[in-house]
């Protein structure tokens, strides 16, 4: 059942300085297929192909600032990631 893990997906992406692909995946292993799914699924494509290093480009703090938009875009995929796979 969704939402069943208690996983806390919500934080501020701009506060921590991470990479993005970090953000995502919130300390979770990396599975391909699923970081791919979670990604398509949030539409966050071209959001990390317009980032100098992708998914590795540094967010936050030291790296790119990210909009609005893109923020919650990373907490959607960041919860898809967690909880529904």
């Amino acid at each position: 059942m969704l939402g069943t893990k208690g996983f806390d997906v919500g934080f501020d992406v701009q506060r921590a300085a991470r990479r993005a692909r970090e953000n995502i995946l919130l300390g979770a292993p990396l599975d391909a297929a699923r970081y791919q799914a979670a990604l398509d699924a949030c539409a966050l494509g071209p959001d990390l192909a317009a980032l100098r290093g992708g998914d590795l480009a540094s967010v936050g703090d030291r790296g790119a600032c990210l909009s609005g938009g893109q923020r919650t875009r990373v907490a959607l995929a960041r919860a898809i990631y967690q909880v529904c796979f």
